[in-house]
């Protein structure tokens, strides 16, 4: 009886090698998808606007700008 446990402990791991191992979820990104650009007035704060420039430029490196060939970070 001992031995029949041990063999079918031992045999157990390979089963799972036939029909292949469970792929683990892959993360989707989606902030491209749903990032907006802010929008500002001149009556706006200095602030204010630095703030959405700042968002802005973090989209356009993020996620690239349309019509333009993206850069290699370096």
């Amino acid at each position: 009886m001992k031995y029949i446990i041990i063999t079918i402990a031992l045999l157990l791991p390979g089963c799972a090698g036939l029909w292949g191992a469970q792929e683990a979820p892959v993360a989707v990104d989606t902030f491209c998808l749903t990032a907006k650009k802010k929008t500002w007035s001149r009556d706006d704060s200095f602030a204010s606007i630095e703030e959405a420039e700042r968002w802005n430029r973090a989209i356009d490196i993020r996620c690239g700008v349309p019509g333009k060939t993206p850069q290699p970070v370096t």
